[in-house]
């Protein structure tokens, strides 16, 4: 293998263009928890990738030309900078489609771009060395340069592959640091709340209520991987008395691997649906894998009228079925809150809310439960109630205009979409959906989403849809109810939509955002 200097200088512009070239790629597979095979069906990635060979042909193209010319070495060295820096030009320009989540530029996410780079330049110099050896006079490594746009996305995949281990070495460390400070803390009460809906409204209400009488740390907005907890646990002090954990499962053995971390007293399992069926592939591995946070010593509390969730002996189910431990009931709904009455073993306790919802009653009535088990007064209980307001994006209305918007758009479970519709019924005005549908259903994707068109046709006048092709069964559904096609707008994407809003709408209107898709959908 022959190198000289110029090829070394090359390897290091190389390298510092292609940190650029790995933005919309690392994106990809942010948004979707590192996965490599997130690149190969993350939407706009194709198009990225049609700029960057596009480009390289045209650079083919001139080498061909030059190839003839006499004083193409010159002319090479000179096209050859050229292409980095156009390369680096095209991937520093802000992206001109926004993002709904932009990329954010944490410790992996820079370990990945720095080993991608290495990784994509070294691959080059290597194949140029040989090629200088083989046919001398350097002209042919400006040929691989511009042939490597071809095998960018293929090389971040393997790049995210190899890396992983390492990845998997510092997760390790982190759950083991996390594990050690919360071991130490013996007097902290540790609880987990997981389910496949409603994990951070329980854990937000719950933790308003414990608040009265508690220091209490929980993990913040949707920080639910071993990741977000050690974070958060980075926060704790010797003042704070509770730790509140949210837990996210996405795959067999993610509840598991989060208890072993906190090891949690008690517990509280909000519901269970078919939400990620994708990744665990049968409805029985989703319920084996949420029902694991009960495996606590302490108070154990769970939603007694979901139909998934087991009966086990030693949890206290929550619901308005008379076969639960703790019951509501009288729920009075409106379209500025609502009101109702927890049974529990001390006298009945009539709660009233701002909250939006019936479920969002069940919520609160799993909050308040596990709060009174956990020694909580009941006018603590009450007073903490009346002061919680709607979680951000998770059926919080806002007005503008003259119109109402119910912002949904945090929800992506068939549950909590009829939940939302029920919601929008109960005002006045035209109604008007504007979804994306739901996804990560794996085999019932298609058939939630017509039964999702169906619910839709029933409770709205105006829907509005964003993805050619996964709105398809919605709308289908929609149809299937009844509903008038001329009423049925589908755009590509959400922004797309927005610009038509204004046509769209008008004051009286309201606007129920239903689950809002990452950039990768």
């Amino acid at each position: 293998m022959f190198l000289t200097y110029g090829d070394y200088i090359f390897f290091a512009l190389g390298f510092a263009v292609f940190l650029f070239v790995s933005k919309p790629y690392l994106h990809a597979v942010q948004l979707d928890g590192y996965k490599a095979k997130s690149l190969f069906k993350a939407r706009g990635i194709f198009r990225q990738y049609l700029y960057d060979a596009l480009a390289a042909f045209a650079f083919i193209a001139l080498w061909v030309i030059f190839f003839f010319i006499p004083s193409r070495a010159m002319i090479g060295l000179i096209f050859g900078i050229l292409f980095f820096i156009y390369l680096g030009v095209i991937h520093i320009l802000p992206d001109r489609q926004k993002k709904k989540k932009p990329l954010k530029y944490t410790k992996r996410a820079i370990r990945l771009m720095v080993f991608n780079a290495l990784l994509l330049s070294s691959l080059e110099l290597i194949v140029v060395g040989l090629l200088n050896g083989r046919f001398g006079g350097g002209y042919a490594r400006y040929l691989i340069y511009y042939f490597s746009p071809f095998f960018f996305p293929l090389v971040f995949a393997l790049s995210t592959v190899l890396i992983y281990p390492l990845e998997r070495l510092i997760h390790a460390c982190y759950n083991l640091s996390t594990r050690r400070k919360l071991r130490k803390r013996k007097d902290l009460i540790k609880i987990a709340v997981t389910g496949s809906y409603a994990k951070t409204s329980v854990k937000n209400y719950l933790c308003k209520i414990l608040e009265k009488r508690y220091k209490v740390l929980c993990t913040p907005a949707s920080y639910n991987t071993p990741m977000g907890v050690s974070l958060t646990v980075k926060k704790l002090t010797e003042l704070d008395e509770v730790f509140i954990c949210e837990m996210g499962a996405r795959k067999t053995g993610d509840i598991e691997e989060l208890m072993k971390i906190i090891e949690p007293q008690h517990a509280v399992l909000t519901g269970i649906s078919n939400q990620h069926l994708e990744t665990f592939k049968t409805v029985e591995n989703i319920v084996a894998e949420k029902t694991k946070v009960l495996n606590v010593t302490g108070v154990k509390v769970a939603a007694g009228d979901c139909k998934l969730v087991p009966r086990i002996d030693g949890v206290c189910y929550v619901g308005e079925g008379e076969n639960n431990e703790i019951r509501y009931g009288g729920v009075q709904l409106s379209e500025n809150g609502s009101c109702f009455v927890l049974h529990l073993d001390d006298g009945d306790l009539v709660i009233k809310t701002s909250l939006l919802g019936k479920h969002n009653i069940a919520n609160l009535a799993l909050a308040a439960a596990a709060a009174y088990k956990l020694g909580a007064k009941r006018e603590d209980i009450e007073s903490a109630i009346a002061e919680i307001e709607a979680v951000p994006h998770r059926l919080s209305k806002i007005y503008s205009g003259g119109i109402t918007i119910i912002d949904d758009s945090f929800n992506s479970n068939s549950v909590g979409a009829r939940c939302a519709l029920d919601v929008l019924s109960l005002f006045g005005g035209r109604k008007i959906v504007v979804t994306p549908g739901l996804v990560e259903l794996g085999k019932d994707e298609e058939e939630e989403n017509f039964n999702l068109g169906k619910d839709m046709a029933a409770k709205c006048d105006i829907a509005i849809l964003i993805g050619f092709k996964r709105s398809k069964p919605i709308k289908e559904g929609l149809i299937s109810g009844g509903f008038e096609p001329s009423n049925i707008y589908i755009y590509d994407t959400l922004f797309d939509a927005q610009k038509n809003f204004q046509s769209l709408f008008k004051a009286g209107d309201t606007v129920l955002i239903l689950n809002d898709l990452p950039d990768n959908y």
